[in-house]
């Protein structure tokens, strides 16, 4: 089949067209061949890198919308929280908090690692690791008060 020509471009050969997403990647895929056309368009058997092999949309393709097998999404899945949890260890510090030890998880509790700290204020506290490494918990709380006591020592 023959593309209708748009604008000043030159009709080209879908053959042609194929030819040229053969051997390209996107993302952890390689394009093998062509599996055919679907109701989305042109459809693509690919490889990934973990072995596993797919069938996506030239369109999915060249817009990021599939860049593996799903394996990067089961491996995701898989380690759930855990790129928050490794950026913690005992020392670190996060914002007027230092990591002292690793807890416990509370009862009901199962997705977070949760972790003993000591405030600049000599305070002590359990936070929740998602919530040090994502900034949201900087104090044991005395920010907050402290910060109060300003706004009545302005208003007043």
């Amino acid at each position: 089949m023959i593309r209708e020509p748009r604008g000043r471009f030159a009709v080209v050969e879908e053959s042609v067209l194929h030819d040229r997403m053969v051997n390209r990647r996107f993302g952890s895929l390689v394009v093998i061949s062509v599996a055919g056309r679907g109701r989305q368009g042109w459809r693509y058997r690919c490889a990934c890198d973990c072995g596993g092999t797919t069938v996506a949309t030239g369109k999915h393709l060249g817009e990021g919308g599939t860049m593996s097998c799903g394996c990067r999404k089961r491996r995701s899945h898989m380690l759930g929280r855990a790129k928050w949890q490794a950026m913690v260890s005992v020392g670190d510090v996060f914002g007027r908090l230092t990591v002292m030890e690793l807890v416990e998880r509370p009862a009901g509790k199962t997705t977070c690692r949760y972790y003993r700290c000591r405030c600049s204020c000599g305070a002590a506290t359990v936070v929740r690791s998602a919530l040090l490494t994502n900034g949201q918990t900087k104090s044991c709380g005395c920010l907050r008060k402290m910060r109060h006591l300003w706004i009545k020592r302005e208003a007043a």
